[in-house]
């Protein structure tokens, strides 16, 4: 499940090389909290997701929470839950496929804990900001589309795995007296970056900050949500520590 990390010397000189561009972004948003871009941020990328790994997740719906994006409304496809002896219902792995290969969108969540290589970037994140992260795969073959204009709760990263996809941040933020899910017009909205993400690219995008995706071709991505750990209870707190069982005993 999921490729093996790296270990020798250009994978852990990739890792030194995000974190310090993560420490160049904390320095950034401490001044100014606004949308940042990064060329090549990860160049490593297989060992954190490739299509074999995401055709995996939807033939393995019980370990995951996934979601189909209907291609034409860009609205969640109510899927059918079939009970399991055992585990919890949950939709069947031909219904995902399907409805993947017809050309809708696949987000596939709780992505984070795939293997080492995830936890190893995420613990990075979790570091530098002192937050809780998770990884999230938003994904689609050719002719799929994506969310229309939105906002989320939490800061995050968009990294470009495959495929190339353009993307609008706006200054504009929702209010935090109002629930998220408004729907503004463009027009309302004032522009902070417009870029094309190519494989390895990287987007900051601010919590409660507008933006959108336009997709025009097959697209592979991770996003990646932050947390503020002191606004959560150490309970909520992720513990990516190792465990190992005493097999050899």
């Amino acid at each position: 499940m999921g490729s093996s990390p790296a270990t020798g010397t250009s994978y852990i000189n990739e890792m030194k090389k995000i974190k310090e561009n993560l420490k160049l972004l904390k320095s950034r948003v401490a001044v100014t909290d606004g949308a940042y871009y990064f060329k090549n941020f990860l160049e490593d990328r297989d060992h954190i997701i490739t299509w074999n790994d995401v055709e995996f997740c939807l033939n393995t719906p019980s370990l995951y929470d996934i979601e189909i994006i209907d291609n034409q409304t860009t609205k969640k496809i109510s899927l059918e839950y079939v009970a399991k002896s055992w585990s919890r219902p949950i939709p069947e792995q031909r219904q995902l496929v399907d409805l993947f290969n017809q050309g809708n969108s696949a987000v596939i969540n709780n992505y984070g804990f795939y293997n080492s290589a995830t936890t190893q970037l995420l613990k990075i994140f979790e570091d530098v900001f002192n937050v809780n992260c998770n990884a999230h795969v938003y994904c689609g073959l050719d002719g799929s589309s994506s969310f229309k204009i939105h906002e989320d709760y939490p800061s995050n990263m968009i990294i470009q795995i495959d495929g190339c996809t353009s993307w609008r941040v706006f200054r504009n933020r929702v209010s935090q007296l109002l629930p998220t899910g408004q729907q503004p017009n463009e027009s309302e909205l004032e522009l902070d970056m417009e870029v094309v993400m190519e494989p390895g690219d990287a987007l900051y995008i601010p919590a409660r900050a507008y933006h959108v995706a336009m997709v025009s071709e097959k697209r592979l991505s991770i996003s990646i949500p932050c947390w503020p750990r002191q606004d959560l209870p150490s309970s909520m707190q992720i513990d990516r520590t190792y465990y190992k069982i005493n097999h050899w005993k």
